[in-house]
Parts: C-alpha cells; sequence; structure tokens
C-alpha cells in the first residue's frame, strides 16, 4: 500500500504551497468495498418490509437504489468532511486538487462518472486512469478536478482543538463552507509555522480587515471560536 501512496506538494495560484498524502488504488478499492457493504447491508434490510407492498414496494426500492447510489457518496463528501464511512475507515478524503475543501461541482462531477469510470467492468478503466495518473485521479476526479487523499494526524484523532483565543465576531454573513474553512484552518494552526499561518491568512484580508499576518492569524482564531462557541 505504502509504495502505491505519495506526498505531494500542491501550490495554489496564490503561492501557497499545501503538502497532501496521495491515496493509491488499493486504500481507495478498500474504502469503496467498505461502502458498497454498507449499501448492501441497507438494500436487504429495506427489501423484505418493501417486498410486502408489490409494485409499489419494488418502485420504492428502486428509488431507495437511485439515492443511495447517487446521494450517499455525495452527502458524505459534502458534509461529513469529505469522507464516506468507507473513506473515514481508511483515513482518507476527498478534496479539490488544489488541497481546499471539495465543493459541490467536484462532488457531483465525480460521482456521475463513476459510470464511465467501471467500464468496461470492475472499475477497469477508473483503476487504470489512477494508476496512470500522477495524483491517482480517475476520470470522474480529473472531471470534478479532485483528489483522494489521506487526512492529516489532527483529524484522525479528533484533536481539532482551537486556539485559546477570544472570539470575534464577523461583520459579514459566512455561508457553511466559509465557516468550516475558518474552523479547520484554526485547528490546522497549531501544527504549522508562523510563516505558513501568516501567508493563508493574509489570503483573507477581506475578512479579516489587516495585512498584518500574526493579527490576521488571530482574527481567523477568535473568529473559529465565534462560529463553534461564542454564538
Amino acid at each position: 500500500m505504502q509504495q502505491l501512496d505519495t506526498i505531494q506538494t500542491i501550490e495554489t495560484p496564490e503561492g501557497v504551497e499545501f503538502e497532501v498524502h496521495l491515496a493509491g488504488p488499493i486504500p481507495r478499492i478498500m474504502a469503496f468495498g467498505v461502502d458498497v457493504g454498507i449499501r448492501l447491508v441497507v438494500y436487504t434490510i429495506m427489501f423484505i418490509p418493501l417486498a410486502f407492498l408489490d409494485e409499489l414496494g419494488m418502485g420504492l426500492f428502486l428509488l431507495l437504489m437511485f439515492v443511495m447510489e447517487w446521494g450517499y457518496p455525495i452527502y458524505f463528501e459534502m458534509y461529513r468532511d469529505g469522507a464516506t464511512p468507507g473513506k473515514k475507515m481508511f483515513g482518507l478524503q476527498v478534496a479539490n486538487a488544489d488541497g481546499t475543501p471539495i465543493n459541490w461541482k467536484g462532488s457531483v462531477l465525480r460521482n456521475l462518472l463513476r459510470a464511465a469510470d467501471f467500464l468496461p467492468v470492475g472499475y477497469a478503466l477508473g483503476i487504470v486512469m489512477m494508476a496512470a495518473s500522477g495524483r491517482f485521479q480517475r476520470l470522474g476526479d480529473l472531471a470534478g478536478d479532485t483528489v483522494v487523499c489521506f487526512r492529516q494526524p489532527d483529524d484522525l484523532t479528533g484533536a481539532g482543538e482551537l486556539p485559546d483565543v477570544d472570539p470575534v465576531t464577523s461583520g459579514e454573513q459566512l455561508t457553511i463552507e466559509e465557516q468550516k474553512a475558518i474552523v479547520q484552518f484554526a485547528e490546522r494552526s497549531k501544527r504549522w509555522n508562523y510563516t505558513r499561518n501568516a501567508e493563508l491568512a493574509r489570503l483573507l484580508e477581506d475578512l479579516t480587515g489587516t495585512k498584518d499576518g500574526q493579527g490576521a492569524v488571530r482574527h481567523l482564531q477568535g473568529l473559529a471560536n465565534w462560529i463553534t462557541k461564542g454564538r
């Protein structure tokens, strides 16, 4: 498994570098197997009562299969930190290719193209594409501009403790994605050095209102405390 994994540096258009530990085909296949198993268990449990409803039951069962096959991965990628239960079990998550949390466009595209990656059988094309891609991207990942990587150690242990900074409020209405990004930044800022923290924080000058790196970092950490505790 380790031979197929790589640590890759991704540079954002702003010149900030991220290191991500990309996941190769083997852990991804194992995670996929777990997710398939979970879906099969749900189908089995639901099939028994629906079988008593004859044609209506069959229709509901087909609807359930459609929702589970297409909605299951998208839901967990968007609302569970980029990881289905299978990916979470193996410490994986889906992210945008620039290292930022996955967005709706990326999640929908990469999952819609699972049908193409399946061809001709058993996701053969997807596996070949992963092996040939420098970032282990299947067709869906290339279309959605996404990668699958290992989660950072802090994420695995659930450390997630925020720096002890007084909460500050935002004068702007923050979206859910923006709030998540701010909290993740504050959680991870403890293990980044000053330079990297400042580089990232300066990108949000419009939000922090300062070009001072340290001041911007503390503002974002305060916002994270306000988002999680202060309201």
